[in-house]
């Protein structure tokens, strides 16, 4: 087979990607499946000890890429990224509530927002929008009230993980670099960034130009393999590999380097891992053919499933109060069109 002629533009289409795509016999039609994908923000009460949810509902009606990133100290309000202007920004939203305010909304793709322990600066990373500058995340800080950013530390950005927009389509909650401060207490945020063969782990404050301190390393074949989250407190991390034989938690002590290992029987693959509200327990994720499942741990290493996705289900945080669960859900689309009439 060899082409003819010079390629034609033939459809003006943008914002979703072709699956099975064939031409009649004839060559004057083709046949494809168009196929669009986003991500919802559930929000759910967490009810049995964490067991189970009720009364879950869709955040926002918007059909875009949201995720949930953190909650406000009134555990009504949730910061959330989305890409609603062509390019991720950072929102808030009270959950009894459908309408979102903008926190932070320029020409840069932010992401992954916190709160100070403080509750006094929203914490975020900003990704350069240009593939000759891809190479570092910028880890901003900005007033609650509003304000200027500040520049905190620059983070050596992984080419191939899924937080660098121009990788991939539908950007996720997991990737490397990442951050994670405390929710309570003065202990120091945590900062980790892709390794040759590993993942490394920084101690730094919520000053412009912090210092950051090397904490320690995890051997990992794929850095964006591994989920980790910090403790509420602050004083330890959990992370798991994602590994399709078995799946297990290390926590660490930070303060005396301890690790101790949970294994959950029955499970492979986490993808991502977060603390519960009272430093007890966590929630993770698994990816799986017929769909992700969200599930609650403790930490003798049982679990329950409070939800069953279609596909990928990422980014679950809890609120200040422990009452309700916020994750994001990707969901599918698609429909068989027939192009007709193709130039000759």
């Amino acid at each position: 087979m060899k082409t003819i002629g010079a390629p034609r533009r033939l459809t003006n289409w943008a914002g979703f990607s072709v699956e099975s795509l064939s031409a009649s016999a004839d060559g004057n039609s083709v046949a494809l499946t168009r196929e669009t994908d986003q991500s919802n923000i559930f929000v759910g009460q967490l009810t049995q000890r964490e067991n189970s949810l009720s009364h879950l509902r869709r955040l926002s009606p918007e059909d875009r890429v949201e995720w949930p990133n953190a909650w406000g100290p009134d555990s009504e309000t949730l910061l959330f990224q989305s890409d609603r202007t062509g390019n991720m920004n950072i929102y808030r939203q009270n959950i009894n509530t459908s309408g979102a305010e903008a926190v932070i909304i320029d020409q840069s793709d932010n992401r992954e927002s916190a709160f100070s322990p403080d509750k006094s600066w929203v914490i975020y990373f900003a990704w350069p929008r240009s593939t000759s500058h891809a190479d570092a995340a910028k880890l901003m800080r900005r007033p609650v009230g509003g304000g200027s950013s500040e520049l905190i530390l620059e983070a050596k950005a992984d080419p191939t993980s899924p937080q660098n927009r121009h990788w991939v389509v539908l950007p996720t909650m997991t990737g490397q670099p990442a951050f994670r401060c405390p929710s309570r207490g003065s202990r120091p945020c945590v900062l980790s960034e892709s390794g040759s063969g590993e993942l490394v782990f920084y101690s730094f404050a919520l000053v412009p130009s912090a210092h950051r301190s090397e904490l320690f390393r995890v051997h990992a074949d794929d850095p964006n393999s591994v989920a980790w989250d910090l403790s509420p407190d602050g004083s330890k991390i959990a992370y798991a590999q994602y590994d399709w034989k078995s799946a297990s938690i290390h926590v660490r002590e930070l303060s005396t380097a301890a690790v101790r290992d949970i294994l959950l029987k029955g499970l492979t693959e986490l993808s991502t891992l977060t603390w519960s509200t009272d430093g007890k327990s966590w929630f993770a994720t698994t990816p799986a053919i017929t769909g992700s499942s969200l599930f609650h741990v403790t930490v003798d290493g049982q679990y329950h499933v409070l939800y069953k996705g279609a596909k990928e289900v990422e980014g679950a945080r809890t609120s200040p109060d422990g009452r309700y669960i916020a994750f994001g859900d990707v969901v599918s689309a698609s429909n068989v069109w027939l192009v007709e009439g193709l130039p000759k």
